[in-house]
């Protein structure tokens, strides 16, 4: 058990580790084509290996031949956007699926078996796995080149709002973490989004429930920016109350 236990946190550690904000899709070990380079054109069309991905300076090192490796543009070696938003969700997808499997209740009783320690692996797993979920949106503008910034991609932020799949994990991840505490500064966001992914999904009343939830959590003196958040949460209520009513269309809504 001690072994099983440590590969399981390694395996759960080494893939949500790969969930960079601006994480490469490729693996290490694909093959790759070179291409569009214009420093380099020698190199268009030749077969390379991916070796690991640069998240610093947004590029994979990409080993050409036997004595050389060059650091490549993810659209060099044929990564588009939509290819990177389908691994970035896969991703997430795997880890949650991994984390909600460890089944810490059948180990209660059994001896030299650690339910705790196993419950304890789940909700950080699936804590990660939300928060990589929600910075799926952020790209880090750092590239090399000083202090970067974190700043809201737009195709990214509507991808993840009108693609069901992205408010589909949200839900199922808050729903496996519903009663376990985020950090102060990350709990009422973490709530409402949870409402607003609901109500994306049709599910209006339920979603209303999780902005209401948000709205009291403001009353925690450790609540930040309460003002700021007060406001998205109302907008978010009232425009429930437009879905039930039927001012507003049921599905399609968020905030």
């Amino acid at each position: 058990m001690e072994d099983n236990r440590f590969r399981i946190k390694s395996d759960l550690s080494g893939m949500l580790s790969s969930l960079a904000r601006e994480g490469g899709a490729l693996e290490p070990g694909d093959d790759v084509t070179v291409s569009g380079l214009k420093a380099r054109p020698e190199l268009n069309g030749v077969t390379g290996t991916i070796v690991c991905w640069y998240p610093d300076r947004g590029r994979y090192a990409v080993k050409v031949s036997d004595a050389e490796e060059v650091a490549l543009k993810p659209n060099n070696v044929g990564q588009t956007a939509e290819t990177f938003d389908e691994a970035y969700l896969a991703r997430v997808r795997e880890a949650t699926d991994i984390a909600k499997a460890l089944d810490p209740d059948a180990l209660e009783g059994q001896r030299e078996i650690y339910p705790n320690e196993l419950r304890e692996l789940k909700t950080e797993a699936l804590r990660k796995a939300y928060t990589a979920l929600h910075d799926f949106t952020e790209v880090d503008t750092n590239r090399g080149a000083g202090a970067g910034v974190n700043v809201t991609e737009a195709a990214r932020y509507k991808k993840a709002h009108d693609d069901e799949r992205f408010s589909g994990l949200k839900i199922e991840i808050c729903e496996a973490l519903d009663g376990v505490e985020f950090e102060p500064d990350v709990r009422v966001q973490a709530r409402m989004n949870w409402g607003a992914a609901l109500c994306r999904a049709g599910r209006i009343e339920d979603g209303k429930e999780r902005y209401e939830q948000a709205l009291e959590m403001l009353k925690s003196p450790e609540a930040s920016d309460v003002e700021r958040w007060r406001g998205a949460i109302e907008r978010g209520i009232r425009d429930c109350d437009k879905q039930i009513s039927g001012e507003l269309p049921r599905t399609g809504a968020f905030i």
